[in-house]
């Protein structure tokens, strides 16, 4: 990448001419070759991508009426911004997609719902910890209520002084803990990571924030 110190004539200059970028940082001109990006195409970045596909086309064969269900359970979650008298609501296609994904994970193969949840969803009575156990153990405190499955994500970490970044952990496993079945393990390579756990409702994709588990290391 070079640098140019913008004059009359850099000033105009932007955008991509061929296989060279050109584009403006601090008044000066900055020339990079264009790059194209990675798509390793990973599982789990297939599988995603098919659960996208799939609740998009969800969403597309919806009727006028369950659609517009789902405009009105859109507008019912609308919040005032702070300090504002703006109203945010969320988008109906946005809500419907985020549940069907969620749904697809925990229940493959079935159909998303082509209805809007009837109650909030606010998790489950349990705690989750872990333990390195020839890969991470999850113990859970006590089952899950019926209908409710606990999600499992592992984030690998580089020190254990490191926070861990919500939009960096991975789903591991939907495990519905049982009495008498109150452990799962999870297979991980060597290394260090921080584990995490969320609830889901599985016949609506409703989902808690992701609760930290704990740091284990493998190895």
């Amino acid at each position: 990448m070079s640098r140019i110190k913008l004059g009359a004539l850099a000033e105009a200059i932007s955008g991509k001419s061929g296989n060279t970028i050109f584009y403006r940082l601090n008044d000066e001109l900055h020339v990079k070759d264009y790059a194209i990006p990675a798509d390793p195409r990973t599982p789990g970045q297939l599988a995603a991508r098919d659960r996208l596909g799939r609740a998009a086309d969800a969403w597309r064969s919806l009727s006028w009426e369950e659609a517009q269900a789902w405009r009105d359970y859109a507008q019912s979650l609308a919040v005032r911004q702070t300090g504002t008298t703006k109203v945010q609501t969320p988008r109906a296609q946005t809500l419907f997609c985020r549940l069907a994904m969620k749904f697809l994970q925990a229940n493959p193969g079935a159909d998303p719902p082509r209805t809007p949840p009837t109650s909030p969803f606010l998790g489950d009575g349990l705690a989750v910890t872990v333990v390195a156990d020839n890969g991470i153990r999850f113990d859970a405190s006590a089952p899950n209520t019926p209908g409710v499955v606990t999600e499992l994500l592992l984030q690998p970490m580089r020190s254990a002084a490191s926070m861990p970044v919500l939009r960096s952990y991975r789903s591991q496993a939907f495990v519905a803990f049982l009495p008498g079945s109150m452990s799962y393990r999870v297979d991980a390579e060597r290394g260090l990571y921080a584990c995490g756990y969320r609830f889901v409702r599985a016949a609506t994709g409703q989902a808690t924030e992701i609760a930290f588990a704990g740091l284990v290391a493998v190895g």
